[in-house]
């Protein structure tokens, strides 16, 4: 028994020895190559069993074309290891398994595999120590992270620079926190989670993500998301997971050029600060921009693809955005806004540009628009949410005419029926040039400080007389400038002398100048209505109605008289050309209140006798239709 431990005792210092066994180059040998035992001092080639410590001498390059497995101890010396074979760092055993790079470069143009052996539990990470650099420099080869870590135990750590594909595989969640360089190939997360947050700072040079759908990714901390010759980049790529860029406490992302984002699937940025003066260009997939504490942009602008790319600004809580020095969220695609509220310094260089579609998802948060240029050129869907402006803002909504093709004609709108703060009108900057349009159907806008300027219109839906149910209303507080016009959709017929109060204030308008009246067609009529300002509200008037000269252009194979004109007591219909299927022929008889006074049903063959006898004297409208429609319109005189 005493043999037995004495042995087990031997046997575990030999281990001991072995671990502890030192490499260092002498390159007595050819002078250049690893597997060369006769360069080391030892006489052997270093790491057979995978533990040791190599040295390689500061100004020594020595190269390698074999595999190197490194289970357990250091790489360090000062000088340059060029390898073209494989570099296997392995996790297979749970105790003296530590594995450390420091004050050596290793450039690596075959593949390298950091990965665990099978029912291996160890977490202590790979130590990247200060003074190291590992770089992997092919195209046609990977670095694989399968479930192990890279971090450091020095006061500084050393760096990752990967120039090659790079696969992150396994299911448990990993970290790198060395100063890592990605460039320009495939970026792969296949399981668990890869947490970038470094202790110094990471460059992005523009790799192409991929995340599967169990997986994700997440930058924290001071990734700078640039290129490496100064100009714009690109990052492709297909997120079937999570990507997520944020915070790391104090430190935070950057990004110095145009990195057009082109990343398919959902990112977020979650409680992050952008800085840099570069922008970031979302391109073909769906931003979000959410956060229990406030997002800050500083001299970065978020751009935002029409078709293809969406910005979500925020997921149903309460945030700031604050854009300072000139920062813009901006693009034509769509976005989305549902909890957030924009912050700039009131200078009108921080902006909120909607080129595309706006569209407010929540109506239980106010969301405020607090010392920016809001300039809305495309749609605003208010829907039954609420912007409010401060006095501090800019409200733009646009209006452009183009000189030389006067038919060419651009507006923004704004549409909804819920609540819109406008700037005070004192400012001369707050142009609302475009179109207001309470919606959908027939619904109440709640404004403060309603401005429109004289190229704007307001559309009005009227379906009927009574207010809210039956047509638009705007609802204002505050004060109210109204020039411009309003356009009226109609789909019944009022009559003459009827009234509709479309916009109401609270207090007295300070300024009403519209379009003195707008028409509109319904039914083969033209009613014309008069705006009229009073003191608290604007009205519609209908004051005429008229045979409406552009539906009698929509038929010209098709007429009829009616004789004699002027009549007394008895009309005679003649139908003078026959275009097709006449069954259930009516002709009616509006009188000019747009009153239907009669109606008779007559055939396409031959002539109709029509008794006028019980109507007043004055003229009339008549139209003639068939189960599909109108199909002509005449007047006559009633003596």
């Amino acid at each position: 028994m005493k043999f037995y431990l004495f042995f087990v005792f031997i046997s575990l210092s030999f281990q001991q020895t072995v671990r502890a066994q030192t490499y260092t180059w002498t390159g007595d040998g050819d002078g250049y190559f690893w597997y060369d035992p006769q360069n080391w001092d030892q006489g052997t080639t270093p790491l057979q069993n995978g533990i040791g410590t190599v040295v390689i001498p500061s100004g020594v390059e020595v190269h390698s074309t074999s595999i190197i497995n490194f289970k357990a101890g250091e790489f360090t010396g000062g000088g340059t290891l060029i390898n073209n074979g494989s570099i296997n760092v392995i996790h297979d055993s749970e105790t003296n398994s530590t594995k450390t790079f420091s004050n050596i470069y290793i450039e690596n143009n075959g593949p390298i595999n950091f990965f665990k052996t099978e029912g291996i539990t160890n977490n202590e990470p790979v130590f990247l120590n200060e003074g190291a650099i590992i770089k992997t420099n092919s195209q046609q080869n990977t670095l694989l992270l399968d479930d192990m870590n890279i971090s450091f135990s020095s006061s500084t750590p050393g760096k990752l620079e990967i120039f090659s594909p790079f696969n992150k595989t396994g299911q448990e969640d990993v970290f790198i926190d060395v100063e890592t360089v990605i460039c320009c190939y495939e970026f792969r997360v296949e399981g668990g989670s890869l947490l970038l947050e470094p202790s110094t700072e990471n460059s992005i040079y523009g790799p192409d993500l991929f995340i599967s759908g169990n997986a994700s990714l997440i930058f924290s901390g001071k990734n700078k998301f640039t290129s490496s010759n100064g100009v714009d980049t690109r990052m492709e790529g297909i997120n079937d997971g999570y990507l997520e860029i944020k915070n790391n406490g104090n430190e935070h992302p950057s990004i110095d050029v145009t990195v057009f984002f082109e990343v398919e699937g959902i990112t977020t940025l979650k409680d992050v600060t952008f800085d840099g003066g570069g922008t970031f260009r979302v391109q073909k997939n769906n931003l979000v921009i959410t956060g229990e504490e406030d997002i800050t942009l500083d001299n970065v602008d978020i751009w935002v693809q029409s078709v293809t790319g969406t910005a979500m600004l925020g997921v149903g809580n309460a945030f700031n955005i604050h854009l300072l020095n000139g920062s813009r969220i901006s693009g034509s695609g769509d976005f989305f806004l549902d909890g957030a509220s924009i912050l700039g310094s009131g200078s009108g260089e921080e902006r909120f540009i909607v080129t595309g579609n706006l569209s407010v998802l929540n109506s239980t948060i106010e969301h405020q628009f607090n010392g920016i240029n809001f300039r809305n050129y495309g749609i605003t869907q208010l829907n039954n949410g609420r912007i409010v402006m401060d006095d501090n803002s800019i409200f733009y909504n646009h209006y452009f005419q183009d000189l030389e093709f006067p038919e060419l004609v651009e507006f923004g709108e704004v549409l909804g029926s819920g609540t819109l703060r406008f700037p005070s009108f004192s400012s001369a900057a707050d142009l609302n040039n475009g179109i207001f349009n309470p919606s959908p159907g027939t619904a109440k806008l709640s404004t403060v400080n309603y401005n429109q300027s004289a190229t704007a219109k307001l559309l009005i839906d009227i379906n009927g007389l009574n207010p809210i149910t039956d047509f638009d209303v705007i609802e204002n507080a505050g004060e109210t400038n109204f020039e411009g016009s309003i356009e009226v959709n109609l789909t019944y017929a009022p009559s003459i002398g009827n009234e509709f109060m479309v916009l109401t204030s609270n207090t007295a308008l300070n300024n009403c100048d519209p379009v003195s009246t707008t028409s509109a067609n319904y039914d083969g009529f033209e009613y014309v209505f008069d705006v009229i300002c009073n003191t608290d509200n604007i009205t519609l008037k209908v004051s005429e109605i008229v045979l409406s000269v552009s539906e009698l252009e929509l038929n010209d194979t098709f007429s009829y008289t009616l004789t004699p004109n002027p009549a007394n007591a008895e009309l005679t219909l003649s139908i003078d050309a026959v275009p097709g299927d006449l069954e259930n022929l009516k002709l009616q008889i509006y009188s000019l209140l747009g009153q239907k006074v009669k109606q008779v049903s007559v055939s396409a063959n031959g002539k109709k006798t029509i008794s006028i006898s019980n109507l007043q004297s004055g003229i009339y409208l008549t139209q003639l239709r068939n189960g599909e429609g109108v199909l002509s319109y005449t007047k006559f005189i009633k003596k």
